[in-house]
């Protein structure tokens, strides 16, 4: 499972990260988490390589590009995308009047576990992932 994480936040970087590596160890799949701090960089990421992410994790309130505008640039660019994206946002609400009459999946600030499992594994139903370890 490839993941992208675009969040300014060096303490969401590692929490997040040890949910992944916890979620590939629970589910027996091979973990790999790409961190960047600068959402621009996320966004050229995403440009240049959206095919290899299974998750991409988006903070909102980011400098320069918010997460609700790299969303919309993906929504143009490689719409495909959207149904693998997982905000984090302590204020929901605001997420959703951004983008109204949109489905999306928003992992509440703060946040437990379970609820980035039951995140990661409705994406999942949606589209299985190619490999996993015997």
């Amino acid at each position: 499972m490839k993941v992208l994480l675009v969040d300014d936040d060096p303490l969401t970087h590692e929490i997040i990260s040890l949910f992944i590596d916890h979620y590939g160890q629970e589910h027996n799949i091979d973990v790999s988490v790409k961190a960047l701090h600068d959402p621009v960089q996320g966004l050229l990421e995403l440009s240049d390589n959206q095919s290899e992410y299974d998750i991409i994790l988006l903070d909102v309130r980011l400098p320069k590009l918010s997460g609700d505008e790299i969303y919309k640039s993906i929504a143009i660019k490689a719409p495909k995308l959207l149904s693998r994206i997982i905000f984090i946002t302590a204020s929901p609400n605001e997420l959703h009047s951004k983008l109204p009459d949109r489905d999306l999946c928003v992992l509440g600030k703060p946040f437990r576990y379970q609820m980035l499992e039951f995140q990661i594994s409705n994406i999942f139903q949606q589209h299985p992932l190619k490999q996993s370890n015997p």
